[in-house]
């Protein structure tokens, strides 16, 4: 296994901007124009994309409920557009101070159901102590978290908002095992596992 990042890692990268980052698509372009400048959204599109009102406003079309289909730009206009304004909330990112950083990536957080942990490294943190009255050893291994797993993120959203890096990164690791759980692929002895290293891509929605 590459080596992967810790849940703090991850979570600071999002502060960041950067792992986890949903790339931008065209359709977020369109829907960013709305959102941002309402009744002037068609005017925003045609200067942002050098062309007419008339075409702007027909690209603005299929976000129109009902509307299936309308003309597009071609696919490198649309991917050039959509670089421009992963640029431009990047640099919103960046102008941000830390605790609206930090309330941003919460946010997020709290919107995220599903991840993608794919592999990764675990400790396995026996409980009790062995015959010589010592702790028992804690364990890691690499393990495969295959498919997406359901988790609800407030707590780690929380906790992350207050300033609480290491507590939010194990209630991370606590809702990824508990959505693992439920999902009916461990049995309860593994929730003394905790996930300590994750893929620096690790997806999420």
């Amino acid at each position: 296994m590459a080596r992967g990042v810790s849940g703090v890692e991850w979570l600071r990268a999002l502060e960041g901007g950067s792992a986890g980052h949903r790339q931008v698509e065209w359709l977020d372009v369109l829907v960013y124009a709305e959102e941002e400048h309402g009744a002037g959204a068609s005017r925003w599109l045609a200067d942002e994309m050098g062309v007419s009102l008339r075409s702007a406003e027909r690209y603005l079309a299929i976000t129109k409920p009902g509307v299936a289909q309308s003309q597009q730009p071609s696919r490198r206009a649309q991917a050039e557009a959509a670089q421009r304004l992963q640029a431009r909330i990047q640099r919103e990112w960046d102008r941000a101070d830390a605790a609206d950083q930090r309330r941003q990536v919460a946010d997020l957080l709290r919107t995220i159901r599903r991840v993608s942990p794919g592999d990764v490294r675990v400790r396995s943190v026996s409980r009790g102590r062995n015959r010589s009255g010592s702790p028992r050893a804690t364990l890691e291994s690499n393990r495969s978290i295959p498919g997406e797993i359901a988790v609800d993120l407030s707590d780690a959203a929380d906790l992350w908002e207050q300033g609480l890096d290491g507590e939010a990164a194990a209630a991370l690791s606590d809702a990824i095992i508990d959505g693992y759980g439920n999902r009916g692929d461990i049995d309860e002895l593994s929730r003394s596992i905790r996930i300590v290293e994750y893929p620096p891509d690790m997806d999420y929605r």
